[in-house]
């Protein structure tokens, strides 16, 4: 932002107001993003983790409470939720919603050969909710030469290109951009998991802590990934870990976040262009923040609290520049009041009446239901592939520690 390279995310901040975003532990992206949207804890919607221990995964069948887009529908507000964690299978909303798993496996194809029933186990009407809208996924999937021309294609070819998030990122914004204009939704919700994905591998070049470390023992990356290797079957070696890390290599590794980044205010530049600021309100949030640590002689990346929350258009307190911290438990409540919806008694969190200029209206009792919300869903995971390359789960699907390197 001081260099000028990010002029969306200097907007945000120039124009809105910025809070730091307690997260409790255990700091994992699934429980929280379900969190940030039912306003639950996990101990409540009942996502605690990506999978089980005996290896299979959490999905939205399992989340005991409703979201805010569910209570959004209920009463008849247009939605819109692209890519959102925890939405396979989906549920019916009043709009469009484009599930986690439809998005990644568009872009682990590369193609816009998506088409419904490739896989047996898939049904269109599990990923794309209403299912008749299949026919448009085709076209907020890029093509292949499109990732090979663009300026990160360096990083889609060192990475591998079935993996790399480009294209589930451009995709998700895409889908927004094409369905904003024609829904006109009063609550739309994007999930962007690039960042995120990128910085479990490259944060370390991008940390002070974590050079430092490279620099004091340039061995210290290589026996990192050889025991990741070793410990996990999905991982792959992945660039500048070959070899001791050298000045260039730090150098080479310190474009990773920074060039993704640079790419991500480019989509929220995007998104920005289809927000009116008088008229509707724009909040970005990540889910932690992250660390780089030595542990056992290795090189460790963990995720930490503060995340961060970033607010800017209507109903936002510019008058008080450095608002309360926020706790994930705060953002639904928040979101209920901005839209004149009832959050529920049984909410732990409150609205955030310090960044916001909303008064909330009369609570329900509850926002919990009896069952999920949905019971069917695809038994094949696709996302099982990322989980394994990203450390969170072994060769045979379960969980590991969060203590664990990766």
């Amino acid at each position: 932002m001081d260099a000028g390279e990010l002029p969306a995310f200097s907007r945000l901040t120039e124009e809105g107001v910025t809070a730091d975003l307690r997260v409790d532990q255990p700091i994992l992206s699934p429980r929280i993003w379900t969190t940030l949207a039912s306003g639950y804890g996990a101990g409540t919607h009942g996502i605690v983790d990506w999978v089980r221990r005996d290896g299979s995964p959490y999905r939205a069948s399992d989340i005991r409470t409703k979201r805010v887009w569910d209570v959004a529908s209920e009463a008849q507000r247009t939605v819109l939720v692209a890519g959102w964690l925890m939405t396979t299978p989906v549920n019916p909303v009043h709009g469009v919603m484009l599930s986690d798993e439809l998005v990644l496996r568009g872009s682990l194809d590369m193609s816009r050969g998506l088409t419904p029933g490739r896989d047996p186990a898939v049904e269109q009407s599990w990923l794309l909710s209403p299912a008749e809208r299949w026919d448009d996924v085709q076209h907020w999937i890029p093509e292949r030469r499109w990732a090979e021309d663009h300026a990160l294609g360096w990083q889609v070819a060192e990475y591998g290109e079935l993996l790399h998030p480009l294209l589930r990122d451009e995709t998700q914004v895409r889908a927004f951009e094409a369905s904003v204009g024609e829904l006109q939704p009063e609550l739309s919700m994007l999930y962007l998991s690039g960042a995120d994905q990128l910085a479990h591998q490259y944060w370390p070049f991008s940390d002070p802590a974590g050079v430092r470390a490279m620099q004091g023992d340039p061995g210290m990356r290589q026996r990192s990934a050889e025991a990741l290797l070793q410990q996990f079957q999905g991982k792959r070696r992945l660039p500048l870990s070959a070899q001791s890390t050298t000045a260039d290599d730090l150098e080479e590794g310190a474009r990773w976040m920074a060039t993704y980044m640079v790419y991500l205010d480019s989509l929220l530049s995007r998104v920005m262009q289809r927000v009116d600021p008088h008229n509707a309100t724009l909040i970005v949030c990540s889910d932690h923040g992250f660390q780089t640590r030595v542990q056992q002689n290795q090189l460790v990346t963990d995720h930490e609290s503060p995340a961060v929350l970033l607010a800017w258009g209507a109903d936002v307190r510019t008058d008080n520049p450095h608002p309360q911290p926020m706790h994930e438990l705060d953002v639904a409540p928040s979101i209920y009041a901005l839209l004149g919806l009832p959050a529920a008694q049984d909410m732990p969190g409150t609205a955030a009446t310090s960044m916001f200029s909303v008064q909330p209206v009369p609570p329900v009792a509850t926002h919990t239901t009896a069952a999920p919300l949905s019971t069917s869903g695809p038994t094949d995971h696709p996302r099982r592939q990322q989980l394994e390359a990203l450390g969170y789960i072994d060769g045979r699907g379960r969980p590991i520690s969060q203590s664990a390197p990766r």
